[in-house]
């Protein structure tokens, strides 16, 4: 093995084994809400590294209210503060005129720019990881080449015990447990900054956020049950979870910022009807830049179209997904390591 890689896979071993470097780190005194996954085939959340999320409304930690922030977590008690985002404004209406500047929003959808997993997902190879509006927890479906089963598979409590989520409306996993690494995130509404904008690109070194993809991209590829276009006004459409394939720059270089040749985006949207067109916020699509139109994911045995009916598989009182994420079976975590699969599969 190239020493190079012998060496970056020790880091991220001793990256993933030490604790949060965050300023505002908070040890609280675990509660026991049980398992909360099914079978021990499932990785449950203690086995995956670098979760972070976001409550609706958001909030910092500690349960105060504080938008534009994301939260780190692991199940032994200990949340921390990760990114606090803004996003970039022109022009801003207020009471003494127009304000230019980066302002703070709902944060309703993470990803990294190089979501590991993203791939199998959509081969129906991994387990999807999902969350629900209004709702505070953490759901799994198995892929069609397991049982195709739904489960709970984190807990309210075992997310933050202290100031428990109300409603996990963003979740990425699977970076390093010492750092964030959601690089791509998208805010409640899809704010206008010339165009409505469907995720922003986060570059951490400057703090700064500029949009990735826009509103208009994605709903204009937006498909139907029949797998016709949608032709749906897109000023009406809020892209909510969403998770990207980013290789702007070949296989090992940094994302670049915007969605371009190659990139591809799984998204969900908020429910909407307009125009005799019909979404209730279950349906999950998959689209890569240049192609005419999105797919439906094909996963676990469904069509995620709107006739799919999530509220019965999962088992709650809304069709609406707020977030989304890959879960692999055990096997692959255990024949390569958490470390090196982070290595191999997107360099961040």
């Amino acid at each position: 093995m190239n020493p190079r890689l012998i060496g970056a896979v020790l880091v991220c071993a001793l990256i993933l084994v030490g604790a949060p470097a965050w300023a505002a780190v908070f040890h609280q005194s675990p509660l026991d809400p049980g398992e909360t996954w099914e079978g021990y085939e499932l990785v449950g959340p203690s086995e995956v590294s670098g979760k972070e999320y976001s409550n609706d409304v958001d909030e910092d930690a500690a349960g105060n209210s504080d938008p534009g922030q994301t939260i780190g977590w692991k199940i032994d008690g200990t949340v921390w503060d990760t990114f606090d985002y803004s996003v970039p404004k022109d022009v801003i209406p207020g009471p003494g005129g127009p304000v230019e500047g980066a302002f703070q929003y709902e944060v309703d959808g993470l990803a990294n720019s190089r979501d590991l997993y993203f791939n199998d997902l959509v081969e129906d190879r991994v387990s999807l990881l999902v969350s629900f509006a209004n709702n505070p927890n953490i759901y799994y479906h198995r892929p069609s080449t397991y049982d195709s089963t739904a489960g709970t598979w984190a807990l309210a409590s075992l997310i933050n015990n202290a100031a428990p989520p109300d409603d996990v409306d963003a979740l990425e996993v699977w970076g390093p447990d010492d750092k964030a690494d959601s690089n791509i995130f998208s805010v409640q509404g899809d704010l206008t900054d010339d165009g409505k904008v469907a995720a922003y690109y986060y570059d951490e070194d400057a703090d700064a956020s500029s949009p990735y993809v826009m509103t208009s991209v994605l709903a204009s590829k937006i498909i139907k049950d029949d797998e016709t276009l949608a032709n749906i006004d897109s000023s009406l459409v809020d892209i909510d979870g969403i998770m990207i394939w980013d290789v702007s720059n070949g296989d090992e270089g940094p994302c670049d910022g915007l969605f371009s040749a190659g990139d591809k985006i799984i998204f969900s949207i908020k429910a909407v009807s307009s125009g005799g067109v019909s979404f209730d916020g279950g349906e999950i699509w998959v689209y890569e830049y240049g192609d005419a139109a999105a797919t439906f994911l094909e996963m676990g045995d469904h069509t995620w179209n709107t006739a799919n009916n999530v509220r019965s598989i999962f088992g709650v009182d809304t069709e609406e997904i707020d977030a989304l994420e890959a879960l692999p079976e055990p096997a692959t975590v255990a024949l390569l390591g958490i470390g090196l699969l982070v290595l191999i599969h997107r360099v961040r």
